[in-house]
């Protein structure tokens, strides 16, 4: 039983839209790409480019994901998650040096997290190698 949960407060972006995210995607425990989602526009998303707003997400991404591992159990073993995906919003802040206020979204497992049009390379094929590992 859970007894603990998160209530996140509603964000919008100062101009009243829904906030933008950077989704991290980790396979086998590893931080492979991460792409920006324009709010609820389910077609309006490309790989996130470098520079400083791509590298502070994906290290909140990868703190977060450090607080998945210590839960991630299979047969009551520690194990790395086959694909995990985690979201990290963002809300432009001139006040701030980064110029958004990032935060962790949402944590989504395995299978929620499949979504090829998201991918900058063909993804069966790296989650096929991982599907190996995992079962050896």
């Amino acid at each position: 039983k859970q007894k603990e949960f998160l209530v996140q407060p509603y964000v919008l972006k100062p101009n009243g839209q829904v906030f933008d995210e950077i989704r991290n995607f980790f396979i086998e425990g590893e931080w492979q790409y991460s792409v920006f989602t324009h709010g609820t526009d389910y077609e309006g998303f490309w790989e996130q480019p470098p520079g400083a707003l791509k590298e502070a997400c994906k290290a909140l991404a990868i703190r977060a994901y450090n607080e998945v591992k210590k839960v991630a159990k299979w047969e009551g073993k520690p194990m790395d998650t086959l694909l995990n995906r985690i979201d990290i919003g963002i809300v432009p802040d001139k006040s701030l040096k980064l110029g958004y206020k990032i935060f962790v979204n949402e944590i989504e497992p395995q299978m929620t997290t499949w979504l090829g049009r998201y991918c900058p390379f063909e993804i069966a094929d790296k989650m096929a190698a991982a599907c190996v590992n995992q079962a050896s």
